[in-house]
């Protein structure tokens, strides 16, 4: 549905895991939309009228929208290269996206690393959010923080 909303540009809809969301057991509970837009308000326009949002939201027991300026961007995310850093400072909190493609043989050695890792960030004051999502379960991860 995310590719019949005008001009909504890059689109991924990411489950998450449980706990924080870095676990590889699934939550089905909550889901992440991730889209890129030409500008703010064709975004905040596109995200409050559009069927598809509408139709999360009516579903939804609770609906958060983020809206980013990217300032720095690397690598190509599905042979594309959705995220052209702004010129400028951030102001504000600042998010931080990650994702990583895992071959299936480091796959075991990855998840391993994982309850550390989101202890950490767990423990450190001045992240107000955190999640772990997904386009595939297990192999395509994706960090969210801010």
């Amino acid at each position: 549905m995310l590719r019949h909303v005008p001009r909504i540009g890059f689109r991924k809809v990411c489950g998450s895991g449980s706990g924080q969301g870095f676990t590889p057991v699934p939550n089905t509970a909550i889901y992440a939309i991730l889209a890129t837009w030409p500008d703010l308000e064709k975004a905040r326009r596109q995200t409050r009228n559009a069927a598809v949002f509408r139709r999360y939201r009516s579903r939804a027991e609770e609906c958060w929208t983020v809206f980013l300026s990217p300032t720095s961007a690397r690598e190509a995310w599905s042979g594309q290269t959705p995220f052209e850093p702004q010129n400028g400072t951030a102001e504000g909190p600042v998010a931080a996206l990650t994702r990583a493609s895992l071959r299936p043989s480091a796959t075991w050695r990855f998840w391993q690393r994982v309850p550390d890792i989101s202890r950490k960030i767990g423990e450190n004051t001045q992240v107000v959010l955190n999640i772990g999502i997904g386009e595939i379960p297990l192999f395509n991860q994706i960090t969210f923080s801010i």
